[in-house]
């Protein structure tokens, strides 16, 4: 949160600049929020991979092996 914070506040900064470099008169208001997708995959994967165990399509000894080779990834 304190990036988002930091180019919030220098946002008027990083337009002007980019005005310059883009040679336009109006650029639209510059906003940034926090991408939250890499949480909410991991989020997907954990529950895919938990259904799987379920089923029995991944030994449960293996659980442990495939979320160790997720974590290197």
């Amino acid at each position: 949160m304190l990036a988002i914070a930091a180019l919030r506040h220098a946002s008027g900064r990083l337009k002007a600049g980019m005005i310059k470099k883009i040679e336009i008169r109006r650029l639209p208001r510059l906003e940034f929020q926090l991408d939250d997708s890499l949480k909410k995959q991991a989020a997907l994967d954990a529950a895919m991979h938990a259904a799987s165990v379920s089923r029995g399509e991944i030994p449960a000894h293996d659980s442990s092996e495939a979320a160790s080779e997720q974590d290197e990834k």
